[in-house]
């Protein structure tokens, strides 16, 4: 499927101007390999500046929520009980009429006996970060 990429010369220029971006902000320490920062990429159609903005953007929410970003896993959260026996968050099966994936929220069904709400968006979170991997998922 065609991910609207630039041809390898200005997607390799892409990448390195905003790799050289991030290493220059001595306060944001984060991933620099060509995976990580074609999210950023794709996401703003292969502008730097604006990809950039994203990442610090990125970064400046989870420095401020270090209560939903902290030890950030599925391991370290009530992921099956809310996912899994209580299905209040699931990717669905098709795709929207972009062709992307959607996560669900079953609102109605949340309690706090299966996790409390800050769990709920950490388990949302880490939804979003597995589609965010897949390339389709980027555009």
């Amino acid at each position: 499927e065609d991910l609207g990429e630039p041809d390898d010369v200005e997607r390799r220029v892409a990448l390195k101007e905003l790799r050289a971006l991030i290493l220059a902000e001595p306060s944001l320490h984060c991933r620099t390999d060509d995976s990580f920062l074609s999210i950023f990429l794709r996401a703003r159609s292969y502008d730097t500046v604006s990809a950039f903005n994203k990442v610090k953007g990125l970064f400046r929410v989870r420095k401020e929520n270090p209560d939903i970003f902290a030890s950030l896993g599925p391991h370290s959260i009530p992921f099956d009980s809310a996912c899994r026996e209580h299905g209040l968050v699931t990717v669905s099966q098709g795709t929207d009429p972009q062709g992307k994936p959607a996560i669900l929220f079953r609102l109605g069904s949340w309690n706090t006996d299966v996790c409390s709400l800050t769990d709920l968006f950490r388990v949302g979170i880490l939804h979003s970060l597995y589609l965010l991997r897949k390339e389709e998922s980027q555009t």
